[in-house]
């Protein structure tokens, strides 16, 4: 345990955990545990390209404003038609911004199979788009990872203490067709001493404060999404213009007043979007040597044929904040696991393992995922 000063200048304390997925599921001996080689002697190596963290993002909205945004979205004729007399309730605020514009948007959750995404003007009291998405499952379990989900995780597991993490992406090539469920390619951060297992719970959003973004694919859409704590785990979709192949940056990182920032920049095409936590959750910094701190792939399909609907590679690269100099650095030393649709994990290196031989999040490197594997090992 290791004290830590904020960036409000108060001492607090973070403590490494290794634990599972959320769930705080038991690690069943799989395999040999191969020492991590890399974490015995981590060398800090900062980035030669600072992520830009933006510092003309909006403010959350006023509660006044708030109101009109939900009434605007409401009683527009597109919504009510979509609603059609159903049971609705309104979900998170978030922003989408063309260039330096940005627009408040609402998401609602219709009978808890749709999502809607209203994009408004508040300066001219207008709605300006109107989208349907349906409601993913939750992205990370709840109740246990043998539920039907397998996941390929890559997370950071050295000594620095850290407040931001960063996913650089090409947006992989995607065909909707013959989609069974939904997959996720996503970056990871929970607050640091955080109870893993309530990270999707909105009663701990303070203690145990859990963010993700990055991409969702399913049969109906695919596309930037992200979450938190306060959505319950539950996806949420800004209405973002976007094309297949785009290279995408995501952050989440600690603002100097204390709340967590989730965004999203398209850098081919100037699209972004970004949400703001509306608490300040008790520590500043993340937890690290997890793997709800990490980038993971995560797979809900039963099939061993949905790998085909990708067509191109899924990589990534990654970097993470020094909470003390503000600076983004390489990960210095990275774990990998593969947790299959029973819940048993397989520690690395294995014949069918899912992200690549050679490849991972170190040092700078792009790590690519093997989707062929994880779907002839895995679900």
């Amino acid at each position: 345990m290791t004290n830590a000063n904020d960036k409000n200048g108060m001492t607090k304390k973070t403590t490494a955990i290794s634990a599972a997925l959320i769930v705080g599921m038991m690690l069943l001996p799989m395999i040999t545990l191969v020492p991590d080689v890399n974490a015995q002697s981590e060398i800090k190596s900062i980035s030669s390209s600072q992520p830009e963290v933006p510092t003309d993002l909006p403010s959350n909205l006023s509660k006044t404003n708030l109101q009109k945004l939900e009434n605007l979205a409401i009683h527009n004729i597109g919504v009510q038609k979509i609603i059609n007399g159903g049971k609705y309730k309104f979900m998170s605020q978030d922003f989408v911004g063309i260039g330096n514009t940005w627009y408040p948007e609402i998401h609602i959750n219709v009978n808890n199979k749709t999502q809607i995404t209203v994009t408004a003007d508040l300066a001219n009291n207008s709605v300006t788009k109107v989208q349907k998405y349906p409601i993913f499952k939750t992205p990370v379990k709840l109740d246990n990872v043998g539920a039907g989900s397998s996941f390929a995780t890559d997370y950071y597991s050295g000594t620095a203490t850290i407040d931001g993490m960063f996913m650089d992406s090409i947006m992989p090539s995607f065909s909707s067709s013959g989609t069974n469920s939904v997959t996720f390619f996503l970056v990871n951060a929970l607050e640091a001493n955080a109870v893993d297992s309530n990270g999707c719970s909105p009663a701990y959003d303070t203690s145990s404060y859990f963010a993700q973004t990055g991409f969702a694919f399913a049969q109906t859409t695919d596309g930037p999404t992200w979450t938190d704590t306060d959505q319950s785990c539950v996806a949420q979709v800004p209405n973002v213009t976007y094309g297949s192949t785009d290279t995408w940056k995501f952050e989440i990182y600690v603002n100097t007043s204390g709340y967590w920032v989730i965004y999203g920049d398209d850098i081919s095409n100037n699209q972004k979007f970004t949400h703001t936590s509306g608490v300040s959750p008790t520590y500043t910094t993340m937890k690290t040597d997890d793997v709800n701190t990490s980038i993971f792939f995560e797979n809900q399909n039963t099939n061993t044929s949905w790998y085909s609907q990708f067509q191109s590679s899924v990589n990534a690269t990654a970097l993470y904040r020094d909470h003390s100099s503000g600076n983004w650095y390489n990960w210095g030393a990275d774990t990998q696991e593969d947790i299959d649709c029973s819940g048993n994990p397989y520690t690395y290196p294995y014949t069918g393992q899912v992200i690549e031989s050679g490849t991972d999040l170190s040092s700078g490197n792009t790590a690519v995922w093997d989707l062929q594997n994880m779907a002839n090992y895995h679900c």
